[in-house]
């Protein structure tokens, strides 16, 4: 398949991606929000200052945004460039996938799957504190499928990996509690780390985790700057794990 139209398909999903970035923590109630919203199709996007149903050519992915200039169509309230990062980034890893196994197969889509879940965390995580458990399991257990049927030489590592990637936050998680009494990160950053190492393996692991506490910091130091954040402040520690895997997967899977 050509590579455009694979990148066109996968910024379809990036908008999809979006939409649940935006009405999953609502459905879920992390918001002061009503829960008038499905998971999915109801009611139809909308501007969520002026609240207008946006017209079907106001949600091209990519291209909308840029005519628009990342406004509204009518209230010109500025838009997220969140909305526009994702469709790209979702797009670029369709093309990514496919580079990878040269084809649409069984694998192409488990690693589609591995992207898209992983940007939902990302974006949840940074706004809400939390990592929902339909999409961090999720993650584990399409590690452990993408193993098992493609890569059999892989699973155990891959199982091991689970258990180790677990294990070694909440080992961490434990020591720093007895010594200061307070929770250090939460029970999401575990099964998180579980799916890193069901993904790549437990030799992984020991680079994913200094990838994300150097993530880590820099995002602490830059929340920091912008919003004022103290050392007693908590931070999001999943998007640090995500991008940390990210990076992993480019260096060693391309």
């Amino acid at each position: 398949m050509d590579l455009f139209w694979l990148f066109v398909i996968g910024s379809c999903f990036g908008s999809f991606a979006n939409v649940v970035i935006y009405r999953y923590p609502i459905i879920m109630g992390l918001t002061d929000r009503k829960k008038n919203l499905s998971f999915l199709s109801f009611p139809r996007s909308f501007c969520t200052s002026c609240k207008q149903p946006l017209k079907w050519f106001h949600n091209i992915p990519i291209i909308s945004f840029l005519i628009l200039k990342g406004r509204c169509a009518y209230c010109q309230e500025k838009f997220s460039t969140q909305y526009l990062l994702n469709e790209l980034f979702i797009g670029i890893s369709f093309v990514v996938s496919f580079t990878i196994f040269k084809q649409i197969n069984l694998g192409f889509i488990l690693l589609t799957l591995f992207f898209i879940f992983s940007v939902v965390l990302f974006w949840i995580d940074l706004k809400f504190y939390i990592l929902p458990d339909f999409f961090n399991k999720g993650l584990i257990l399409l590690g452990l499928i993408f193993h098992l049927l493609l890569n059999k030489e892989f699973i155990y590592s891959s199982v091991i990996g689970s258990f180790v990637g677990y294990f070694s936050l909440w080992v961490i998680f434990f020591i720093h509690k007895k010594i200061t009494k307070k929770d250090g990160m939460g029970f999401g950053d575990f099964k998180l780390m579980s799916a890193q190492g069901a993904w790549f393996g437990w030799q992984a692991l020991p680079y994913i985790f200094l990838g994300s506490s150097l993530i880590g910091l820099i995002l602490f130091f830059i929340m920091a700057k912008s919003k004022g954040l103290t050392k007693q402040d908590p931070i999001p520690f999943g998007p640090a794990i995500i991008l940390s895997g990210f990076i992993y997967l480019f260096l060693t899977w391309l």
